[in-house]
């Protein structure tokens, strides 16, 4: 292979048009390839910011507690039975997804 290799760099003759023809139609198609990923890679990084973002402006509505909250009761019991009740408000975001998060007071 590498001697068929020297003897094609010593050999005056050119290359001919089908040689060079699927050349060009290799490098097309690697093009076509590569942009079809980039525009691909765009979406999905724009998709994760939107999520993250998201995710960041639920997290401080809980954090902060600046929104609706709803009431709720925690029961404890031990283990003689004996149960203590505490009223909490909830601040969730996510609610009913298993993402669910919740702030308590």
């Amino acid at each position: 292979m590498i001697k068929t290799t020297l003897n094609r760099l010593k050999s005056q003759k050119g290359e001919s048009l089908a040689e060079t023809l699927v050349a060009v139609l290799i490098g097309g198609v690697s093009l076509l390839i590569f942009s079809s990923m980039l525009f691909s890679s765009k979406n999905i990084i724009l998709k994760g910011d939107d999520y993250i973002n998201e995710f960041y402006e639920q997290r401080n509505i809980v954090e902060t507690r600046s929104g609706s909250p709803s009431s709720g009761v925690i029961t404890i019991s031990d283990r003689d039975g004996t149960r203590t009740s505490i009223n909490v408000n909830m601040y969730k975001m996510y609610e009913g997804t298993e993402n669910e998060i919740a702030s308590y007071e």
